[in-house]
């Protein structure tokens, strides 16, 4: 469990992206580790791709294809869902509303994560050469000005940035799925940048990374706020 918990965890996202956060922003965590309940999967196993490698809502496989737990009962997954699924996503809902009762009447969402320097065996995209940030859109095309600018901070800082690779898409609230007023960014840090992927320690470079991702984030608001 702990070296699943090392492979599968998004170490330190929280203490990357603080440093980007304005006053006005909202922060919605999951409570829990997604070896318990992974909040960003869809609820329905047909809409869900990742429940063909056993990583739904809940978690049957590790991330080399192991058994993680035993099977559970409708009643144990209702609870887990009830506990820790549902809460999320009516938070985010709620504060998505909210946002878009106030001027400008617009949401970004930034989703954030992090990813390991070396695909995992259950990942689909096998591709050993990963960039160090990969953007995530569900609408690369209606967003294409906005990557550009983004791609060009990065890669002048001398980064490498992949656009929905090797993960794509990016979480937006279901009742808001189809809202053009809400808009939705994946960034997905390589954790080579910041941390001994062996030990789970950070690195030297934690707050050069750091840094890194507040300037990302701070593009993305001036690009919003343009006019």
């Amino acid at each position: 469990l702990a070296k699943e918990l090392l492979l599968m965890t998004d170490h330190m996202t929280s203490e990357l992206f603080e440093y980007a956060q304005t006053k006005v922003d909202v922060v919605i965590e999951s409570p829990v580790s997604r070896l318990v309940v992974d909040v960003e999967r869809f609820l329905n196993n047909e809409q869900e791709i990742m429940n063909k490698v056993g990583m739904g809502v809940i978690y049957k496989k590790t991330s080399c294809g192991n058994p993680l737990r035993r099977e559970l009962s409708q009643k144990e997954q209702k609870y887990l869902i009830d506990k820790y699924y549902m809460p999320h996503h009516i938070e985010l809902n709620y504060y998505t509303e909210k946002i878009l009762n106030e001027e400008p009447r617009e949401a970004q969402i930034i989703d954030c994560h992090s990813f390991p320097s070396m695909p995992l065996k259950y990942e689909f995209d096998q591709d050993n050469k990963r960039p160090d940030i990969c953007i995530g859109t569900n609408y690369p095309d209606k967003e294409e000005l906005l990557l550009e600018y983004l791609r060009k901070y990065v890669e002048g800082k001398g980064y490498s940035v992949d656009i929905n690779k090797p993960f794509s898409g990016s979480i937006v609230p279901n009742e808001y799925f189809s809202d053009h007023r809400v808009k939705s960014l994946m960034i997905e840090v390589n954790r080579k940048l910041y941390m001994n992927e062996r030990t789970g320690k950070r690195s030297q470079e934690f707050y050069k990374t750091k840094e890194l991702i507040r300037e990302i984030v701070k593009r993305i608001r001036k690009y919003n706020f343009k006019d």
